[in-house]
């Protein structure tokens, strides 16, 4: 049960370091628990990988470079939409007085932002496979 926990827990790391350093991991985390024995040296044992494990997740995932991306894409969606909200006149929007047109101009907003999400997925999921297929290929 011990050993199922920590290999989960190796799975808060990113995939290129998991499969790099995993099976050394676990490999280290059965010899540690053997020498622990029983009681306050394996509280010890489990204090120490704990805090291991906090600090190298963080340190590893900055060096993937995943938290910058993800940092300068919300920070270039923000400042689009704030450049959009200053440029864009500001026109009042009628809502429709019958309920059966409320509920068509929900269904049209809706239908577009759902087509939005999905063309989105689709473009950042071929900008970011992109790069890896030309590693393979070679």
């Amino acid at each position: 049960m011990v050993s199922k926990v920590y290999r989960a827990a190796l799975y808060l790391y990113p995939a290129t370091f998991r499969r790099e350093f995993s099976s050394e991991m676990t490999r280290d985390f059965h010899e540690a628990m053997q020498e622990a024995g029983h009681g306050r040296d394996r509280l010890v044992l489990w204090a120490g990988i704990g805090a291991d494990l906090a600090r190298t997740v963080v340190v590893q995932w900055l060096r993937s470079g995943l938290p910058v991306l993800l940092l300068c894409s919300t920070a270039a969606a923000l400042a689009a939409a704030s450049v959009a909200a200053n440029v864009l006149p500001h026109t009042p929007f009628d809502v429709p007085a019958t309920a059966h047109d409320r509920d068509l101009v929900t269904l049209v907003l809706l239908t577009c932002v759902v087509l939005l999400v999905i063309a989105a997925t689709i473009l950042f999921t071929f900008w970011f496979s992109r790069p890896m297929f030309r590693r393979h290929r070679r």
